[in-house]
């Protein structure tokens, strides 16, 4: 994931008010795994991009372009 993906997804949750550990709760995952997809160390799952999608309200496919 590029390094614009991951600044987006940081950005799109604060824009909706949410912290890392509001947002992992809405997802079903850990903290940890909402910081590693930011920070560019892991990809999201497609469950879990999906679920991001809906709690971000934006395309989960974001995830995974290029």
């Amino acid at each position: 994931m590029s390094e614009t993906k991951e600044l987006n997804l940081e950005k799109m949750r604060k824009e909706r008010g949410y912290t890392q550990q509001q947002l992992a709760d809405l997802c079903y995952v850990d903290r940890t795994t909402i910081s590693r997809i930011e920070s560019g160390e892991n990809k999201p799952s497609v469950p879990v991009a999906k679920m991001l999608g809906k709690a971000l309200e934006c395309d989960w496919t974001l995830f995974y372009e290029e």
